[in-house]
């Protein structure tokens, strides 16, 4: 299945939500569907790991460290020298987020009747890009 680093992100974020609600029955799957969706997290999760650090690459070479080397952080925010050199890495993270990376696993077949998350709507872009309803 290919994904753009944002998608894997966007589902990275909202796993725990996503299994909580399997845990309450509102997403109900059968146990090789619960299986290849755990398995499918485990992938997720390794390739969060590896986006995670193209990231702090990135960060590397363009935000102000301090006399220890370690990142000079304002409001969770990493600080830059100047405005020009914070939008180079702007322009970076995003030609990084639009990469498109092809991930070991096709996405899972389920019913929609199987699906109970219409009081859930910050799950939905993820439950779409893992999960193909019919």
């Amino acid at each position: 299945m290919k994904l753009k680093i944002f998608e894997i992100n966007t589902v990275f974020q909202t796993v725990p939500l996503i299994k909580d609600l399997i845990l309450k029955g509102k997403i109900n799957l059968t146990f090789p569907e619960y299986r290849d969706f755990f398995h499918m997290c485990g992938l997720i999760e390794k390739e969060t790991a590896v986006i995670n650090d193209m990231r702090f690459q990135i960060a590397g070479k363009y935000a102000l460290k301090d006399d220890n080397g370690e990142f000079i952080i304002d409001n969770d925010h990493y600080t830059f020298a100047d405005d020009s050199v914070m939008n180079m890495f702007l322009k970076e993270i995003q030609e990084l987020n639009i990469t498109e990376i092809n991930l070991e696993a096709e996405k899972l077949n389920i019913g929609s009747e199987k699906l109970n998350i219409n009081d859930c709507p910050q799950i939905f872009d993820a439950v779409l890009t893992i999960f193909q309803v019919f």
